[in-house]
């Protein structure tokens, strides 16, 4: 079930908690616009009215998946809370939940095995290959040569302590200045910046993240994207 906990910043970090088996990305705010008449300690506002500006989150492919009816996606009406759910019901995420959904149960017809069995994974690298996203990462776009690999590795949680990201303030969205941005502007310090060079820490990072010994790759001299490529062609 998704709830306002998969939305919100992870504990110590500037990106919501990892969904490694995400279909789809979100960016709007925890809001609702209330459904009872003003109460006299908030005159201005409607009763059950809440807004809270979030950063993208992932959502992932288990609430699709009904706890109790099989071979059934549901790519609106989620296994999600009220709260989680006034964020999600956006019509962008919704057709990119049905885009996956949809790929999802040819998947399951080809390969005559349940939905709840289908290979996220393979799932993933198909949206991928659709220029669909499973994690937002700002500096990248379906277009560019990177894409594919930065969304594997970021949907694996790889760029969610980034060394460059530590400490820094949590920014939100709704001040004054960025109140129009949430649609129009990149959201700060979630970029990969793959193109910048690699160092020992963030390279022991990553290799014990994959499962993968020190020695495995040289990462002096190598880009973040050419270290990640690499890595890549050792999963292959």
């Amino acid at each position: 079930m998704l709830t306002e906990h998969h939305i919100q910043p992870a504990k110590g970090l500037l990106r919501a908690p990892v969904q490694t088996d995400a279909i789809a990305i979100c960016d709007y705010s925890m809001d609702s616009h209330g459904n009872a008449p003003a109460g006299r300690l908030h005159p201005q506002r409607t009763e059950g009215v809440f807004n809270r500006y979030v950063q993208p989150y992932q959502i992932p492919y288990r609430v699709t998946l009904p706890p109790q009816v099989d071979g059934l996606l549901v790519s609106c009406a989620v296994s999600s809370s009220h709260v989680g759910f006034s964020s999600l019901r956006m019509e962008p995420t919704w057709t990119a939940i049905g885009q996956a959904a949809g790929i999802a149960a040819s998947m399951a017809v080809k390969s005559g095995k349940p939905l709840r069995d289908v290979d996220v994974e393979k799932l993933q690298s198909k949206l991928h290959d659709k220029g669909a996203k499973t994690i937002y990462v700002s500096d990248v776009e379906p277009e560019d040569e990177a894409f594919k690999i930065l969304q594997y590795f970021g949907t694996k949680g790889f760029f969610h302590d980034l060394p460059e990201h530590r400490d820094q303030p949590y920014t939100g969205r709704g001040t004054t200045e960025n109140m129009r941005g949430q649609h129009i502007t990149k959201y700060p310090f979630h970029e990969a910046n793959y193109r910048k060079l690699m160092d020992k820490e963030l390279a022991g990072q990553w290799l014990r993240k994959f499962g993968v010994k020190s020695e495995a790759i040289p990462f002096e001299r190598l880009t973040r994207l050419e270290f990640l490529t690499r890595l890549y062609r050792i999963k292959k």
